[in-house]
């Protein structure tokens, strides 16, 4: 006859109760009668037991209250009774993953992730049988799932000068805010920071995802003359960070979304064409320089009216807009231009350029486009016009969630202190730091602390 099944914690806890109530202290076993006390309570309570399995559980908690009162004469703190199975870890086939061969897959798996190569499971096994590991491939499927195995997309990152990593850190220290004293050094809010930048947004995308049921298939694809002339559009995207305002006595409620400019001017058609007959007006790229940038932002409806519209609450003090420094942002009297346009009526802006091979130190970039461009794609991923894609793009402008917006300038500050526990450099962890759970009590996720051992050595290496 096989041995019944194994007791769980919660009956095993049960029997234990019941020995101790038939337990003599003094002698250290259980009273006269008591194993049948104790089998008669455990077939009332439900729970199938022999006396063996009393004994052994009586025996058990024996040892382990002589373990436990010699714990405590020796660092005077009680140790628990563990009732879990006795059987844990001594029983069924040895592993075959041990420390040894843990450290062979660290070896592998580093050597490939180092290099930028994708380790497949097969390649993995064959790396692994030139160690003399001969593993079946089910085997180094399941090693792989013991040590919690996962992908990871590398991205390309802007290469770092020193003297790009002093810009950066000297970008993050200004945005300290130290009029508190050093014992209470936070970051800068930067409610009145409005940050600006482009990106192409292609009109198809080339290999899409789809779902298929059953023997269905997708014989008819999206056709284009050739991949590298898949038409584009650029959009100026300006954002500033979500935020409550009293303003005349009214409460605003700002999403952070100021506008989303098309970097686009509008031209007849000189020839009969697949937009239609001649004289059709349509959109055509226009060329990002200082002078079309000048008219993005001074011109009736561009940043700055928004800007006002959107934030009237600027005006009496200076704003800071942050762009990147490209050479049409940064030509020879541009920023001084940008200025006085935006300068009347009681708005002052202040043009600051951020940090040379910065991305990550603009919301925009960290992750604004990204995430806007997904949203675009789940509308359509395949737009036959340039007027539908513009379309497009603005209507998930237009939609885009604050939350994630605040949540993004939540990563920024983060990569400030990541940028300064790093000494300027790129190559840091994204951050996580419970945003979510800040949201949800504070109603942002933003953490504006400031680690002082990082600042300390930022500031002596800025000097």
């Amino acid at each position: 006859m096989g041995r019944g099944r194994d007791l769980t914690d919660q009956e095993r806890s049960f029997v234990l109760s019941k020995v101790m109530q038939n337990w003599n202290s003094e002698l250290r076993q259980i009273k006269a009668g008591g194993r049948k006390k104790i089998l008669q309570a455990c077939i009332k309570g439900g729970v199938r037991v022999c006396e063996g399995t009393i004994r052994n559980i009586a025996r058990e908690a024996k040892l382990q209250e002589e373990e436990s009162e010699r714990h405590f004469l020796k660092t005077g703190k009680f140790k628990g009774i563990n009732l879990g199975s006795c059987r844990e870890g001594k029983c069924g086939r040895k592993s075959k993953l041990t420390d040894e061969v843990k450290e062979v897959y660290r070896e592998i798996v580093s050597r490939f992730a180092y290099s930028w190569t994708y380790l497949s499971e097969a390649t993995l096994q064959e790396e692994l049988r030139k160690k003399g590991l001969n593993f079946s491939a089910g085997t180094v499927h399941n090693h792989l799932l013991l040590l919690r195995k996962r992908n990871k997309k590398v991205y390309l990152k802007p290469m770092l000068t020193e003297h790009n990593k002093t810009l950066r850190m000297k970008y993050a220290l200004a945005q300290i805010d130290r009029s508190h004293g050093r014992k209470r050094i936070r970051f800068k809010d930067n409610k009145r920071t409005i940050m600006v930048d482009e990106s192409w947004f292609y009109l198809t995308s080339d290999a899409v995802t789809v779902l298929l049921i059953e023997d269905m298939d997708v014989l008819i694809h999206p056709k284009v003359q050739h991949k590298s002339h898949i038409e584009k559009i650029m959009f100026l995207a300006v954002l500033g960070q979500p935020q409550k305002v009293i303003w005349k006595g009214e409460e605003i409620d700002f999403d952070g979304k100021i506008g989303l400019f098309p970097c686009t001017e509008e031209v007849a058609t000189r020839r009969v064409s697949k937009a239609g007959p001649k004289g059709t007006r349509v959109q055509v790229n226009k060329n990002v320089d200082a002078e079309f940038y000048h008219n993005l932002f001074c011109l009736e409806g561009g940043v700055y009216d928004m800007i006002e519209a959107k934030m009237p609450w600027l005006a009496g003090d200076p704003y800071f807009i942050q762009q990147d420094g490209a050479r049409p942002h940064t030509a020879n009297g541009t920023i001084e231009d940008l200025v006085a346009g935006g300068t009347g009526e009681g708005f002052t802006p202040v043009i600051v350029t951020q940090p040379p091979n910065s991305p990550d130190l603009n919301v925009n970039d960290l992750g604004f486009f990204a995430s806007l461009k997904v949203d675009v794609k789940r509308i359509c991923t395949h737009c036959t016009s340039r007027e539908e894609m513009m379309a497009n793009v603005v209507k998930a402008f237009e939609e885009y969630p604050r939350d994630k917006i605040d949540g993004i300038w939540a990563c920024w500050f983060n990569n400030l202190r990541s940028v300064m526990s790093c000494d300027g450099g790129n190559d840091y962890r994204q951050a996580h730091n419970g945003g979510k759970k800040r949201k949800r009590e504070t109603g942002s996720a933003i953490d504006l602390t400031v680690n002082l051992v990082d600042y300390d050595r930022c500031v002596r290496l800025c000097r």
